[in-house]
């Protein structure tokens, strides 16, 4: 039997996690040193794997399938094609263009989010989703033949790591090589990553004592771990696009700043602060958190540019454009995480009032 998982743990834990997804897209922002991209995208894997629950899905993967596609896949590609649909509805806005050079439907719709996620110029930046997902049931069978075959620790763990290895000796593969491969690289290597940091999770659910973590004898080795990786290594490597200059230092700076975020979320999950507020809020709305900020960003660009009285043309080129960040980086970066937060429970609050459960 399994160990219950801390929810609010888990949703502070998300809303710190998600706080990096959008500071990541402004440029310029940097909470050293965890910096954006250092570890955010590991940290929502082991997440996942931290709520899974084996007693459950591996006798019946059906359900967690089910549960999987209704709150990754669908909420995705709702938003998907809603973007789209905006997207083709202002083909010539006022100084504007969001045409996309190439329209293939379905291609954008319902391939490219499992690739790149990166299809048109107002989209849903949800690609993890569709990872998430891919990881998930990768998983799942994968731990159901190593159960099958008695295959028990540390064998596990040697072999997950491998697999992490293997996915990013391909990504290091100069870009040339890759080309033709792209692929390969996105769609397996990458996902090979995220199977190491869903099955530590689901590890680390079935042996840590939490108690352990709220020693800051952990944190500061973790915070020492990662200024001398920062310091010392190429740290701008990118999960998102399967590429890392030093597999050490990827794999070390992922495990500090998950180790960060556990440290932090214990604490705070039941504190008189986060009880019922807005960090826990945030944690359960990091899905809209995740597939909207991007387009706040639009309508305040367009705010920005319209009220300075500039061309609005640039957006047409830049996907991540942001109005002067240096000056208005907090800016987009609470609305980034309120907007879609307050819009999401209201929301959830008007769907309770309309079908009463």
């Amino acid at each position: 039997m399994n160990p219950p998982v801390d929810r609010r743990m888990v949703s502070v834990a998300k809303a710190i996690g998600i706080l990096f997804v959008v500071a990541g897209h402004i440029p310029g922002i940097g909470f050293f040193p965890f910096l954006p991209y250092t570890f955010h995208i590991p940290l929502f894997y082991f997440l996942s794997g931290l709520v899974f629950n084996p007693s459950t899905y591996l006798g019946y993967p059906i359900i967690f399938i089910r549960c999987r596609i209704r709150s990754l896949l669908l909420p995705y590609f709702a938003y998907n094609i809603i973007f789209a649909s905006i997207t083709a509805g202002c083909k010539v806005w006022p100084g504007i263009s969001f045409e996309s050079q190439r329209w293939n439907v379905a291609r954008m719709l319902f391939v490219e989010p499992f690739i790149s996620g990166h299809q048109y110029m107002l989209f849903a930046p949800g690609w993890f989703l569709c990872s998430l997902f891919l990881v998930g049931l990768a998983y799942l069978f994968i731990a159901r033949m190593l159960e099958r075959f008695l295959v028990r620790e540390p064998l596990r763990f040697f072999f997950f790591c491998t697999l992490a290895v293997v996915g990013m000796e391909y990504g290091r593969l100069a870009p040339e090589s890759k080309f033709f491969n792209h692929y390969l690289n996105m769609v397996i290597a990458k996902n090979l990553i995220g199977l190491f940091f869903f099955y530590l999770g689901g590890r680390f659910r079935e042996v840590a004592n939490l108690a352990c973590l709220r020693d800051s004898r952990i944190m500061v080795l973790a915070i020492a771990v990662q200024i001398y990786c920062i310091t010392h290594y190429a740290a701008n490597f990118s999960t998102a696009m399967n590429n890392y200059p030093s597999i050490p230092s990827s794999l070390l700076t992922s495990l500090c700043g998950i180790t960060f975020v556990i440290f932090v979320s214990t604490r705070l999950a039941h504190s008189d602060q986060a009880r019922d507020g807005w960090l826990i809020s945030i944690g359960e709305q990091s899905l809209h958190v995740l597939a909207c900020h991007l387009f706040v960003f639009h309508l305040l660009n367009i705010m920005f540019l319209a009220w300075h009285g500039e061309s609005l043309q640039i957006l047409s080129r830049e996907f991540y454009y942001v109005y002067d960040p240096q000056r208005f980086w907090l800016v987009y970066l609470c609305a980034g995480i309120g907007v879609p937060t307050v819009l999401a429970i209201w929301a959830n609050r008007l769907r309770g009032v309309l079908v009463p459960r």
